[in-house]
């Protein structure tokens, strides 16, 4: 009798006798115990087992076989599974391309679960805890996924060395532009972690290649914007020859964005400059009038700075009822910006011929743009109020010019929204700072010190500094009304839990008086725009002091709101304020920016579609969502900071910034994405957004403090060492007089004359009858 047919026979008697399969009788032999299987005398649970595993795979023609079928896990299943994983866009070849973001790493760990289930099941098992703690949780198999996705790396990566290198190459390409060193990285590569060295030196060649084809591409596009600032780097030598002794050096950085244009782009007809900036347009401005518009856009800053000190009882008050909310004027689609950096640029954007080199090495030698182009197309190019200055001179030098490029015609330079918002804080510093002889509460100096914030300078301090001590005054000055307020109604305010009682009793009509009174005794324009006093009226200048502040402070405030929710509307208003607040300042230079953008919005000089232009691609969205809008010179600097960084961490006493920033400048934007996506996914879950001191105390102690009597208005008249300058009489007054004249004989060009002429009613156009709820340019001025 042959072995099939004994085995035949052994398979029917099991069938017949005990109506048993194959899978019975090993599950017997595996797991019963001796004592309920009397047959097996002599044979223990565990000699059994061991005696089934050797059976099968102690055959290596046995386990050929099996192999044969896809459900045995063998070595040639494991093979097939790991074929069919290679040949995925993660685990397959790294591409030479610089579009990052069609790399999704959120699909790896699918990919494992879906062509390697087997070999991921073993690995599961392997990886098991040694020891199941009762006392503690389960571990969550997500914080683990990444080290699955690096484990079948290297197994891919060491199978197919030259087909199956995509994530070694993008880890390569991350830890080098994060600053780690040669060293750690060719540890890391001994490894199988990540490529070596050189060959990530290759790779970043091959993406600088990649994007400077890329940018000639873009420059085709109908909706190219540009940005660019000057980038400085001190460049110190270690091994000092003649000559080189390192030094400063400038150059310049640069974004590509798709902007929000029109379909068939910006022409050279769209913009007219023969027209002229009349004063009406200032007066009549919407952003100038104390209509309704603006009435709510104080009442929103009013219940927003209340609802910080008791989020609690506020919130129970509007829950049927609506909030007060943020006039929306024109918001900006929600879509996400793609921008890509430009190539290097090596000459300083700081000088007139460094502006002519900038020009030409970004549209001739990088986006290759054809002669034609220069004839009728319009690029719009942001930078700070010295790019967009030196543009202009760059314009009017060669406006007589026979070709093209030459005229220089083809650019319209803008002052972004980022370095407008800088200097307008630091125009609230010289307006409202005081000093140490001048320490009254109306002042910002007082506000500091009873901070106890000591590092703010008094001229020029950084940006998040002084935005932080501007606003957090501006909210104390309105909660310190808001106690003078209920007050009136015997309420204490010694403390925070007195005050939460009493809110907790109000209605949520009585709520919104409140905030009317309070918008009554601060926001209106019969408090922040007075009639010319009487003679026997002493004027309060400590309250006149906080009310100039508010005012002044507000349209910060709108800046900084429209620039985040993309309401290109509402910074339109601002710009409007601004016109008039700069020329009450010393800065000189941004009240002729502002002018140039009231000109552009509120005249003939520009089409609508330009005007909508300028506003609407003076913000990126980074995220693509509602409130992730930034100004575009912000994204320049952020492009500044990594930069640095990346030069930081890769120069080497011989290898200088020139050749490193020919590098890294177009490499920048695809490490940029690749950092996003792989922290994104394996990384720390962090908020990305900046991490702010909670400002709750600090504001209810300074508004206490205000509220004890240098708020309150007193009818007898106080006097102040410090008086804040009535920006909105001192500009109106420059604008009536001079400014506005000499704006337009600066700007305004006649196409048939050599040089610009003077509208004769200029001055007078418009300013006979202003309407009601507008600035009063009929005050006397302040001495300045």
């Amino acid at each position: 009798m042959s072995s099939r047919q004994k085995a035949d026979d052994i398979l029917k008697y099991m069938h017949n006798q005990h109506r048993w399969t194959v899978r019975d009788l090993i599950r017997s032999l595996a797991c019963d115990s001796p004592e309920e299987s009397k047959s097996y005398v002599g044979y223990s649970k565990e000699d059994r087992t061991e005696r089934v595993i050797e059976a099968i795979w102690g055959h290596t023609e046995v386990l050929n076989e099996f192999e044969k079928h896809t459900t045995f896990p063998g070595l040639s299943t494991y093979s097939r599974e790991l074929e069919a994983l290679e040949n995925t866009i993660l685990f397959n070849k790294w591409r030479n391309t610089s579009d990052i973001d069609q790399l999704d790493f959120s699909y790896a760990f699918k990919d494992l679960e879906r062509l390697a289930p087997m070999l991921l099941q073993l690995l599961k098992a392997l990886v098991a805890p040694a020891r199941e703690r009762r006392d503690r949780p389960t571990r969550q198999l997500e914080s683990i996924e990444g080290r699955f996705v690096l484990i079948f790396s290297i197994l891919c990566f060491t199978r197919r060395r030259n087909t199956c290198d995509n994530i070694p190459k993008l880890l390569g390409l991350y830890l080098q532009s994060m600053g780690v060193k040669r060293r750690v990285l060719q540890v890391l590569a001994g490894l199988g972690i990540c490529e070596s060295y050189h060959t990530i030196n290759h790779l970043n060649d091959n993406i600088a290649a990649e994007a400077t084809t890329r940018l000639a591409d873009a420059g085709t596009r109908s909706d190219t914007v540009i940005v660019y600032d000057n980038f400085d780097y001190e460049e110190r030598v270690q091994h000092q020859r003649t000559g080189d002794h390192g030094g400063m050096r400038s150059v310049t950085s640069g974004l590509l964005l798709h902007g929000t244009l029109p379909p068939e782009g910006l022409r050279q007809d769209m913009l007219r400059e023969e027209v002229p900036l009349k004063l009406k347009d200032i007066i009549n401005a919407p952003g100038n009038q104390y209509d309704d518009i603006q009435k709510k856009i104080s009442v929103y800053f009013i219940a927003q700075a209340l609802q910080k000190q008791h989020p609690k009882a506020i919130k129970r008050l509007f829950v049927d009822a609506e909030y007060p909310a943020m006039p929306c004027l024109d918001v900006l689609d929600a879509r996400q910006t793609h921008q890509f950096s430009l190539g290097p640029i090596l000459s300083n954007e700081g000088t007139i011929q460094g502006t002519y080199e900038v020009l030409a090495t970004i549209f001739k030698d990088q986006l290759h743009c054809r002669t034609e182009d220069f004839e009728n197309r319009l690029w719009l190019v942001y930078g700070d109020q010295k790019t967009a200055s030196n543009i202009r001179s760059v314009i009017n030098q060669r406006r007589e010019a026979s070709y093209g490029f030459e005229r220089h015609n083809w650019v319209l330079p803008l002052s972004a929204f980022f370095h407008l918002r800088q200097t307008y804080l630091w125009m609230m510093q010289a307006a409202h700072f005081g000093g140490e002889n001048q320490n009254s509460p109306s002042t910002l100096y007082h506000n500091m010190n009873f901070w106890n914030r000591h590092h703010i300078p008094a001229v020029k301090g950084p940006f998040h500094h002084v935005e932080e001590l501007v606003m957090h005054s501006f909210e104390a000055r309105i909660v310190a009304f808001f106690y003078t307020v209920i007050q009136k109604a015997n309420v204490g305010i010694d403390s925070a839990e007195i005050i939460e009682e009493y809110l907790n009793t109000v209605t949520t009509e009585r709520y919104l008086e409140i905030v009317e009174d309070v918008y009554c005794i601060a926001f209106s324009k019969e408090v922040q725009q007075p009639a010319i006093q009487k003679n026997h009226e002493q004027e309060d200048e400590e309250f006149s002091n906080h009310i100039r502040y508010l005012q002044h402070a507000e349209t910060y405030a709108i800046l900084k709101y429209a620039t985040k929710h993309g309401d290109i509307g509402l910074i339109g208003r601002a710009i409007d304020r601004c016109c008039v607040y700069f020329h009450g300042s010393n800065q000189t230079k941004y009240a002729h920016e502002m002018l140039l953008y009231k000109r552009l919005l509120a005249t003939d000089a520009a089409t609508p579609e330009l005007k909508r232009a300028i506003l609407a691609n003076g913000l990126v969205n980074t995220r693509g969502k509602k409130d992730s809008f930034v100004a575009i010179d912000l994204i320049n600097e952020q492009l500044n900071l990594t930069l640095k960084q990346i030069l930081w961490a890769r120069r080497t006493s011989t290898y200088g910034i020139d050749k490193l920033f020919s590098r890294t400048a177009l490499t920048s934007s695809y490490c940029g994405s690749l950092k996003e996506c792989l922290e994104a996914e394996f990384g720390e879950h962090t908020n990305a957004e900046h991490t702010t001191k909670a400002s709750s105390i600090d504001v209810r102690n300074l508004a206490y403090e205000m509220a004890k009597g240098s708020i309150k208005r007193q009818l007898s008249g106080r006097t102040v060492t410090f008086k804040a300058p009535h920006l909105v009489v001192l500009g109106s007054h420059r604008l009536v007089t001079k400014s506005l004249a000499e704006f337009n004989q600066r700007v305004v060009y006649m196409a048939d004359q050599l040089a610009p002429t003077l509208s004769d009613d200029i001055e007078d156009d418009g300013a006979g009858e202003l309407p009601d709820g507008s600035f009063p340019l009929d005050l006397q001025p302040e001495e300045e």
